[in-house]
């Protein structure tokens, strides 16, 4: 039986997912299309890193904002069916609910937000001193986090200091800035995780090895996503690898985040060593691939290690 001893933070934006799925083409102006499929699942990608921690086995509790509205109310119901704890996210009627519509295609998925309730949420709305009942601080998507990014090297920093480890995933920036802030953040950050195109856009290098050595002055490891390709990793000197999982895909929404919550529970819950922690999250992005919707059914740990046993 596995034995789960840390709490795991969340600290992040909260938002629903409209998907739309099959697609024939891009959006056209002046035309209409017609969809195969269109569903509203629990999104942002702080709230599906979550989802798949606390089925993986994890303790999870959830720091954010919503509006008081249906979405908000639905956002919740979500969470705390799925154990996630709810104490602290704050309801406020005068902003409304983040959404998101993902238009979803085999290969990759074009995403249109409406921030909301995403940017309302600041520094002055945490209670820095509970940071200290948990074991792990996790947050994602720090440009569209426009009200708490400026505060999140103090969070950070408050969560180093109580002792905490740290993770983050910065998400793609919309404005395409990749601003130089981050580089101030990464010194609390323990565990950086980002995709391939993201860690070419923060440094301008051209190869994601030469990136990742990069980036890993500044933050402790930085773990890079590749894909179907699989992950890397690299802390000071040492460099990882584990290739990926040849899957049928459905849908890449929330791909990442469910690697990001594989490789925190193998490594962070469970201790894992890396090697493993990455062929772990990686089996976790492949599975959520195959079905619509990032968070939607998340399988348990047992689950994710007998699907790596399989494809051995």
């Amino acid at each position: 039986m596995r034995q789960i001893v840390k709490r795991m933070l969340v600290v992040g934006e909260l938002n629903v997912d409209v998907i739309v799925s099959g697609l024939p083409t891009l959006p056209v102006l002046g035309r209409e299309l017609l969809c195969e499929d269109f569903q509203m699942a629990l999104g942002s990608s702080s709230a599906i890193c979550a989802s798949w921690l606390a089925a993986l086995g994890a303790r999870v509790d959830f720091w954010g904002k919503l509006g008081c509205d249906f979405y908000g109310d639905f956002m919740v119901s979500e969470l705390e069916r799925r154990g996630i704890g709810t104490k602290g996210i704050i309801r406020d009627s005068g902003i409304r609910t983040g959404v998101t519509v993902s238009l979803t295609y085999h290969q990759d998925r074009a995403l249109f937000t409406y921030l909301g309730s995403i940017a309302a949420l600041c520094l002055d709305d945490l209670d820095l001193s509970l940071v200290a009942r948990y074991d792990h601080l996790h947050s994602a998507s720090i440009f569209l986090q426009q009200g708490l990014r400026p505060g999140l090297p103090a969070l950070y920093r408050a969560a180093k200091e109580a002792g905490l480890t740290t993770s983050l995933d910065s998400g793609w920036d919309p404005e395409e800035r990749w601003g130089y802030d981050i580089f101030a953040l990464l010194s609390y950050v323990d565990f950086f995780l980002l995709n391939e195109v993201e860690a070419l856009h923060f440094t301008g290098l051209n190869t994601v090895e030469e990136a990742a050595k990069e980036l890993s002055h500044y933050a402790g490891t930085v773990v890079v996503k590749l894909g179907r390709k699989g992950a890397l990793a690299r802390a000071g000197r040492q460099e990882w690898k584990a290739s990926g999982f040849e899957v049928e895909v459905v849908d890449t929404t929330g791909a990442g985040d469910a690697f990001n919550a594989g490789f925190l529970y193998a490594h962070i819950v469970e201790g894992r060593p890396i090697p493993e922690a990455l062929r772990f999250a990686n089996a976790c992005g492949a599975i959520a691939v195959t079905t619509i919707g990032g968070a939607i059914a998340p399988p348990s740990a047992a689950a994710i290690d007998a699907f790596i046993k399989g494809r051995r």
